[in-house]
Formats: structure tokens, C-alpha cells, sequence
């Protein structure tokens, strides 16, 4: 199998739909762009992700406000 020289891979790519090179001076068609997803309300399953974060700051919070509140018994 032999290899394909890098200008002939280049111009491989360049090729439209036929198989032809684009004319001169025309600009080759893009995709349209891919749409964004749309928003989804969110689900029972990230309750966990949101709530238990927050506990664990709480009792931090009050585990530190115990301990400044008690430091010198």
C-alpha cells in the first residue's frame, strides 16, 4: 500500500460532495450550527447534591459556635 503525498490528502479534503474542488472564489457551505439542549426543570435525584453540602456547612457553622461559646469552661 502506498502512501499518499500530503498535498494530495489536502486537496482529498477540500473536495465538495462531487468529488470536485470547490470553484475559485466560492466559499464552501457550513453546517448550521448544532441547537442547545433546552433547559430541563430539575429532578429529585440532585436534591442530595444541594441539600447535604448545605447540612455539613450548618454543622460546621454551629459546631464552630459551640466550641467559641464553650472554649473557656
Amino acid at each position: 500500500m502506498g502512501r499518499t503525498p500530503g498535498n494530495a490528502r489536502e486537496k482529498k479534503r477540500d473536495a465538495g460532495p462531487t468529488g470536485r474542488h470547490p470553484e475559485p472564489g466560492r466559499r464552501r457551505t457550513r453546517r448550521p450550527a448544532r441547537r442547545q439542549p433546552k433547559a430541563t426543570p430539575m429532578n429529585g435525584s440532585r436534591i442530595p447534591g444541594l441539600v447535604l453540602p448545605t447540612l455539613f456547612l450548618l454543622a460546621l457553622a454551629a459546631g464552630l459556635w459551640w466550641y467559641w461559646r464553650h472554649r473557656g469552661d
